[in-house]
């Protein structure tokens, strides 16, 4: 990658010439190594080591390496992404003090076969950002939606909470709970440095993370107690009875799930719970903006939905 980066031609600096040189052939791959390793100056030296390296592998070793970058870049044979990799609208650096607004869209069947360019994409902004601790006058936020489906990345893992102190903001939409648990071993740190919103629940395991984060509420409740009595009794010839009741009541105090797992997955779409680290839980309405009359006229058509 630093050989293509130090290229003189600068159409040639791009992902797509990475994926053409990986992918020529034996004899002409091994040309290209033996003139990286002749070049002791481009990118401090570092391609020339690298190729050295290679060259100097078994076989098997060398063909493991070769074979392992030919995968991880098989990304770049769609020829739409390598057309948007060939140049640059803007600068990644400037999204912290321009105010700017990117937009990524996939469609949702290509997200999967091109997980790796969206890693890609997500990762080199998440760079761009943490590379200065200068704090941006507006934060970042960064809507990452299907974010179960871009499978692992350490980046974010490792960045989840240190991320507010470079002024980003993540928001990241997830289908349930297990989603995230499959894909990151840490996902509680997810949740612990993070406001959640939660709608449209019908995951059971994802309602049971509900109703235990929300905790009990104390129920007061009242019981009533009735007793009977009654007697008989003889005296100088004569009888006696009687008979007596009593009742009374008693209050009693219980501890109940807030919401328990079913009365969470019941509440619909249109009912989101929001959770905030040291506040109270909010039960929210939910607006529809497509039909709301306080945004009508203020948004345009969807032209990925018809």
């Amino acid at each position: 990658m630093l050989h293509v980066v130090s290229l003189d031609e600068p159409e040639r600096r791009n992902l797509g010439e990475l994926r053409r040189l990986l992918t020529t052939g034996e004899g002409e791959f091994f040309d290209l190594l033996g003139m990286m390793a002749a070049d002791e100056t481009a990118a401090f030296g570092i391609p020339a080591r690298a190729a050295n390296t290679i060259m100097g592998m078994a076989d098997k070793a060398r063909g493991d390496v070769i074979s392992t970058a030919r995968t991880h870049t098989a990304f770049l044979d769609d020829p739409r992404i390598a057309a948007a990799l060939s140049r640059s609208d803007f600068d990644l650096s400037a999204i912290k003090s321009e105010l700017m607004t990117v937009f990524l869209v996939m469609p949702a069947n290509r997200i999967g076969p091109n997980a790796r360019f969206l890693r890609l994409f997500v990762g080199s902004i998440i760079a761009a950002i943490t590379s200065s601790n200068v704090q941006p006058a507006h934060r970042v936020a960064f809507l990452l939606d299907e974010f179960g489906q871009l499978g692992y990345m350490k980046q974010i893992e490792d960045a989840v909470s240190l991320l507010r102190g470079y002024g980003l903001a993540f928001w990241v939409f997830i289908q349930d709970l297990s989603q995230l648990k499959g894909t990151y071993p840490k996902w509680q740190t997810f949740l612990a440095n993070s406001a959640k919103s939660f709608f449209g629940t019908d995951d059971y395991d994802t309602a049971k993370y509900i109703s235990d984060s929300l905790g009990k509420a104390t129920i007061e409740f009242e019981t009533e107690n009735t007793g009977k009595n009654s007697g008989s009794g003889l005296s100088g010839g004569g009888g006696s009875m009687n008979r007596g009741k009593s009742t009374g009541t008693s209050q009693q105090f219980t501890g109940r799930e807030l919401l328990t797992p079913d009365e969470v997955m019941r509440l619909g779409p249109e009912h989101p719970i929001v959770l905030v680290r040291g506040e109270r839980p909010y039960l929210l309405d939910r607006l529809n903006y497509l039909a709301d009359a306080e945004y009508a006229g203020r948004f345009d058509a969807n032209p990925y939905h018809s």
